[in-house]
């Protein structure tokens, strides 16, 4: 099963080159922006990295903190979507807000189950850059 993708920013130092721009996505949001922030904050890490990383429409650069991969088992998107939705009202895709707004709040993820995501998320990921 291939893992959706949102937030990936082109423009974000962990983005995808080929991904949406985070400029044409401001002030889109579609949906209630607790509940879409709250969800996606809540969701389970598939990956950590220890990395920081900093507010890129900022003038200051903030630091916005650690970035990580979370998931709800259909989708995977960066830890910094939910600042960038709740400040910047930075849209999301379409699907994902319909599932956001029937679910209300992700699904608990069994160890096994984000072990066996993690692989399926990253053999994508390697298979996509060694297309490059």
């Amino acid at each position: 099963m291939m893992i959706k993708q949102a937030g990936f920013f082109r423009e974000l130092e962990h983005g995808d080159p080929s991904g949406p721009s985070i400029h044409m996505s401001l002030g889109n949001l579609a949906g209630e922006v607790n509940e879409i922030v709250d969800y996606l904050s809540d969701a389970p890490i598939l990956a950590a990295t220890g990395t920081t990383v900093k507010d890129i429409l900022g003038e200051r650069g903030a630091i916005i903190g650690i970035i990580n991969i979370q998931t709800d088992g259909e989708w995977a998107w960066p830890s910094d979507l939910a600042y960038y939705v709740e400040k910047y009202r930075v849209g999301i895709p379409d699907e994902l807000g319909k599932r956001i707004a029937h679910l209300h709040s992700p699904p608990r993820l069994s160890v096994e189950e984000l072990t066996a995501l993690a692989d399926t998320f990253f053999e994508s990921m390697i298979e996509y850059n060694s297309q490059e």
